[in-house]
């Protein structure tokens, strides 16, 4: 049957205001429904896809910031030798992570052909919503305590029981905001928390991921879900089993390129994935004695470049290998650590002057690690440009390798 073109005009108009297509971008919101994630044997698939991740580590913070409590800032006098260290009260000091620096960051993080990005910290919507704007996927960061302010910590006591319900509770609404979010790729559960209890408590600990795993994926059944543990595959090994919710393990490796000791020991430790959490070394040279000239040395930029580099193609070839399904082939990609320099820390293992203490037990050619040097960018603050960075000679071969 034929129609007047009056009513054929309609029905196109008609067609056109409830066609949710048509739709103007103003109108849909950014929390759509995230693409699915998906982990098949040493895996992991993004829209049924094989997915890499070359993602950077990103705490966007810039000279003497701090997000605040529990610890304070020290800053390094670099000219001292008596007193090197001057330490302020917890949270003191500047913390800008606005938009604005967010985009400015993430803008260098995507020219450098990165894919994502990993926090320690938790996520906000700017964060996330920048990250979407350039394809970039998050690694968000759960703060999780290593106690609280009365000293309890994780274990079967009443107090304990008690802890570990506010410590769920807290991550499950943090990520009750967030799930929809199209950034989101995974949570990460806490970092390296089990170095920084005592090692009695460790049992509990584990278990106590395996129930915040549960329940995140109870608010969150798309998105995967790890936990960041410094490298310790005989650890993996004796809580594999125990952690049937984790999705893959997350190892921060600081490793020879030359010898990436962790491939074998983490397969015989485990069959799911590898994200290699963080890894990296820091670009300066001492040439002084550590204890009373440490502020004697210059920056290396060449070796820094040469070194994380071979680190992120080491990476890079364990993912190929992972994909062929090579032996003891896990890996799935990782977060090189750092985007940008750390002028602050106030931990042993990572205070604002140089040390002699290479955590991962492997001493480079620049024999110490210092995490106020770890970035691929400089912080270079301008009067115009308070955010303002200078790119490293690592950033453009990191840009080469993850072409």
């Amino acid at each position: 049957m034929k129609t007047s073109p009056i009513i054929r005009l309609y029905l196109l108009v008609l067609c056109f205001l409830v066609t949710p297509a048509f739709q103007s971008f103003s109108q849909v919101s950014v929390d759509q429904a995230p693409p699915p994630f998906q982990v098949v044997g040493t895996k992991v698939y993004k829209d049924g896809n094989l997915y890499e991740a070359k993602h950077v580590g990103y705490a966007g913070l810039r000279n003497n910031e701090f997000p605040g409590p529990p610890w304070g800032i020290c800053i390094c006098n670099r000219g001292s030798t008596t007193n090197p260290f001057q330490c302020l009260g917890a949270g003191v000091g500047t913390y800008d992570r606005g938009r604005a620096r967010i985009d400015y960051d993430l803008n260098l993080i995507r020219a450098m052909n990165a894919n994502g990005i990993r926090t320690w910290d938790q996520v906000n919507r700017d964060l996330l919503d920048s990250a979407a704007a350039r394809n970039l996927l998050v690694t968000a960061g759960i703060n999780l305590l290593w106690q609280d302010s009365n000293g309890v910590t994780y274990g079967t006591s009443a107090a304990s029981v008690a802890f570990e319900n506010n410590e769920i509770a807290k991550a499950v609404a943090y990520v009750r905001i967030y799930k929809n979010h199209p950034a989101v790729f995974a949570w990460i559960m806490g970092n390296e928390v089990e170095i920084n209890i005592p090692g009695t408590v460790v049992p509990a600990y584990m278990a106590f991921l395996e129930r915040l795993a549960q329940a995140i994926k109870v608010e969150d059944p798309i998105h995967l879900v790890t936990t960041a543990i410094a490298y310790n595959p005989g650890l993996v090994q004796q809580y594999n089993a125990a952690l049937p919710s984790l999705d893959f393990w997350s190892l921060n490796i600081y490793f020879d390129p030359a010898n990436p000791h962790w491939v074998g020991p983490y397969a015989n430790a485990s069959n799911k994935p590898l994200y290699v959490s963080e890894y990296g070394e820091d670009v300066f040279d001492h040439t002084g004695d550590i204890f009373d000239q440490f502020s004697q040395g210059s920056e290396n930029e060449t070796w820094h470049a040469s070194v994380n580099g071979q680190m992120a193609q080491v990476i890079r070839t364990e993912v190929t290998r992972n994909w062929a399904s090579q032996p003891n082939a896990r890996t799935f990609g990782g977060a090189i650590f750092q985007f940008n320099d750390q002028d602050w820390q106030t931990r042993g293992w990572g205070d604002a002057c140089h040390h002699g203490i290479d955590q991962d037990g492997w001493h480079g050619p620049l024999d110490y690690q210092d995490i106020e040097y770890h970035g691929i960018f400089r912080n270079t603050p301008t009067t115009a440009n308070p955010n303002a960075l200078t790119a490293r000679q690592l950033a453009a071969r990191l840009t080469q390798i993850w072409q």
